[in-house]
């Protein structure tokens, strides 16, 4: 281009990853440190921020900066989560068709982050787009997290299952159809040890050893010997 090199860092490392916010540029670090300069103070030192990060499993390419932590997407299909407070991820997850696409961020103090669309309510969220992570379900303390295509399904650490978003094919459980905004508890399951959804379906296997599950069942994906669509357990 034709603009004027404003400064230059070397950073004593290679750098894997950047993003810019308005008031900031974050560079990753093959070390697994995070380097920040505020772009007001051109010329000012870079601030380094410890490698407190965990990679897990992601799909897409993208970056997201958020007010405490940074995660990012790459080919190498691991998401990397920087934060100041050192947050430990224990799961991401992401769902959505037709450009209705979201994720999901799980810590390891039970918090659920998420952003992108939550048109049918799948982030908890009275907007329809959410263009930074946002706590969802606050008032719950999350073991486990599943997404479906427009779903989320959350074991609480009480063992009850919350479910929420998209409920045409009664994925959600409540028996009915209706989409939720709220996170819900699911009547009629025993404790829940883990739950896994499919594009449109919800399974749950219990601490009692009993299976569950609900949704859309076209193709027998339920289990149960049919193809009958479920609107509860």
């Amino acid at each position: 281009g034709t603009g004027k090199c404003k400064a230059c860092y070397n950073l004593g490392k290679t750098p894997t990853s950047l993003v810019v916010s308005p008031s900031s540029i974050w560079v990753g670090l093959d070390d697994g440190r995070l380097a920040t300069f505020n772009t007001e103070n051109v010329g000012e030192s870079a601030r380094m921020l410890p490698a407190h990060r965990k990679s897990v499993l992601g799909l897409a390419q993208h970056v997201t900066v958020a007010d405490t932590f940074i995660a990012s997407c790459g080919a190498d299909e691991k998401v990397q989560v920087w934060s100041e407070k050192g947050m430990d991820v224990k799961k991401l997850c992401a769902g959505g068709s037709n450009q209705d696409f979201f994720s999901l961020l799980l810590d390891a103090n039970g918090n659920v982050y998420g952003w992108g669309s939550s048109r049918t309510g799948q982030l908890g969220l009275a907007q329809a787009f959410v263009t930074q992570p946002r706590e969802v379900c606050p008032s719950i303390r999350v073991d486990k997290l599943a997404c479906g295509v427009g779903h989320v399904a959350a074991v609480a650490d009480d063992r009850k299952l919350y479910t929420w978003g998209w409920g045409k094919f009664g994925q959600l459980g409540h028996g009915s159809t209706a989409d939720s905004i709220v996170p819900t508890a699911v009547a009629g399951l025993p404790p829940v040890e883990i739950v896994g959804c499919g594009s449109l379906h919800t399974l749950v296997g219990c601490l009692n050893g009993s299976c569950f599950g609900w949704g859309r069942n076209i193709a027998g994906e339920l289990g149960v010997g049919d193809e009958i669509e479920r609107s509860t357990p």
